[in-house]
């Protein structure tokens, strides 16, 4: 399985599933949370928007420098671009809280119910198998978890306010600015 799951080195013991039945455990997991998801979205949108306003409204500024526009459209075009970044900044904090949080208590949940499988196991699989590295394996696999869909979610934010307001402005902007993202994403 390529993509988000490409981390997870097979083992002998590894079971295989249908993504559909992958997707439903996943969804078990985060439903516990889903006022934190939700904050994630709504402030993912608000960031998303507020990153795409930042370049139109210093673009509204230098159109009105350029028309000698009075002082207090200049004052009103900078309090804009103040209110954009804090707005901005707060529903990234936000964001990032309730993520993080979100999912540090799906990956204990997710990390209690494999401990309680392994702890539950046949004593002659640990025959085999060396219990450490079973735990070890717990630890990495819901580490490697935790990073992709924090990953994942913030690439999604990204592209979300690239191609949801920046078309209405420019679409070669549209283009460069998501071959940006789509690049610094692979890193």
């Amino acid at each position: 399985m390529g993509g988000m799951f490409s981390g997870l080195a097979a083992e002998k013991y590894d079971r295989q599933y249908p993504d559909s039945y992958l997707f439903r455990r996943l969804v078990q997991y985060l439903r516990p949370h889903w006022r934190r998801l939700t904050i994630v979205t709504v402030t993912g949108l608000a960031m998303s928007l507020a990153g795409a306003l930042i370049p139109i409204i210093v673009a509204g500024g230098i159109d009105a420098l350029q028309r000698d526009a009075g002082v207090e459209q200049l004052a009103l075009l900078v309090g804009a671009l103040l209110a954009t970044v804090v707005m901005q900044y707060g529903a990234n904090w936000l964001r990032r809280l309730s993520l993080n949080q979100a999912v540090a208590k799906t990956i204990a949940h997710m990390r209690k119910d494999a401990l309680a499988a392994a702890v539950e196991r046949d004593m002659a699989f640990y025959d085999e198998t060396k219990s450490g590295k079973v735990l070890s394996r717990i630890t990495s696999d819901t580490e490697e978890f935790a990073c992709k869909i924090l990953h994942h979610t913030t690439t999604t934010h990204l592209l979300v306010g690239i191609f949801g307001l920046f078309p209405t402005r420019s679409y070669s902007l549209t283009g460069t600015d998501s071959c940006h993202q789509s690049i610094v994403s692979l890193q």
